[in-house]
């Protein structure tokens, strides 16, 4: 379901080589069942990615995906350091199912996914 969100509170451009690096800690976290979803988008990291954050949904190159709906709530943020990057995770849930969005914090924007994650951390009280 793609919407269109004017207010977003984090716009991010990740260079290609950043977002191939991201791609393979994924694979190595999925293990070989993994690799037959993943050989796409490595072959297809030599673009920038895109990636957006709103109140209640991200944007992660082409991809939509729902902090927020009826019955669905975030629960818990992250940010953490794999090997040279860091990742922000958002993890959330409601009584059927759970999801858990990765995002790459590109180089230099660190700060910002902090302050990110406070604001996530003060709007959702977690």
């Amino acid at each position: 379901m793609q919407q269109k969100n004017e207010n977003w509170m984090a716009q991010w451009t990740c260079p290609p080589a950043e977002w191939r690096r991201f791609n393979r800690w994924l694979l190595a976290r999925k293990g070989l069942k993994g690799l037959l979803l993943f050989i796409p988008r490595l072959l297809l990291s030599v673009r920038p990615a895109e990636v957006k954050i709103g109140l209640e949904e991200v944007y992660i190159n082409k991809e939509y995906h729902l902090l927020r709906a009826p019955g669905l709530r975030l629960l818990q943020i992250n940010i953490f350091e794999a090997g040279d990057m860091n990742i922000m995770e958002l993890r959330g849930g409601g009584k059927h199912r759970g999801y858990c969005i990765r995002i790459p914090v590109p180089r230099g924007k660190l700060k910002e996914a902090v302050m990110l994650e406070y604001r996530f951390r003060q709007l959702y009280a977690l």
